[in-house]
């Protein structure tokens, strides 16, 4: 939401742009599990030193390719089917 200080988030806040946020948050807990998993990536990446770009979430998430950056469903899982332990596991 743009803001660090919890008190001072608490302060400015209204009622009504908190029951949009708890709707919204509803539909959308701030981001899917692969996107909070990639921001986590990002903030450790950072916190051990690494020269990553704070807009580099789409590294961490699974298919990334910066030539092609979506993956249909069926690509996925040609791919998936590639690794050894997901043949035999398959079969």
């Amino acid at each position: 939401m743009g803001i660090w200080n919890v008190d001072t988030w608490k302060r400015e806040l209204t009622l009504e742009q908190l029951k949009h946020w708890l709707a919204f948050y509803r539909v959308e807990p701030f981001g899917n599990d692969w996107r909070r998993t990639a921001r986590l990536a990002v903030t450790m990446a950072h916190a051990f030193g690494a020269k990553v770009s704070t807009d580099a979430e789409e590294m961490f998430i699974p298919g990334f390719d910066p030539a092609r950056p979506t993956q249909t469903e069926e690509e996925m899982l040609a791919e998936l089917a590639k690794l050894k332990t997901v043949q035999r596991k398959a079969k």
